[in-house]
């Protein structure tokens, strides 16, 4: 799981910050805030890992920071090997 973290954090711009995931399975849920919401799916879908990228629901744009709330998920090609870390 921390590889595939890995890759995620180096995929992702420097604008963007995760602040929750939780891995379920083939899914990976994603929550966080980015200067530009979608320019995180294309990235994302690059992943070797990843079957399929989407919005989980409507970001939000915070006024004071300028961010985007978003909520997304990743479906992985296969489950990660049990006890993978």
């Amino acid at each position: 799981l921390s590889a595939l973290l890995n890759s995620i954090s180096a995929a992702l711009p420097d604008t963007a910050h995760l602040a929750q995931f939780e891995y379920n399975g083939h899914m990976l849920a994603l929550q966080g805030v980015a200067q530009s919401a979608p320019e995180l799916i294309t990235p994302l879908e690059a992943l070797p890992e990843a079957a399929r990228v989407e919005f989980t629901s409507p970001t939000l744009h915070d006024p004071v920071t300028g961010l985007e709330q978003f909520q997304l998920s990743l479906e992985l090609r296969a489950a990660l090997p049990e006890g993978a870390d």
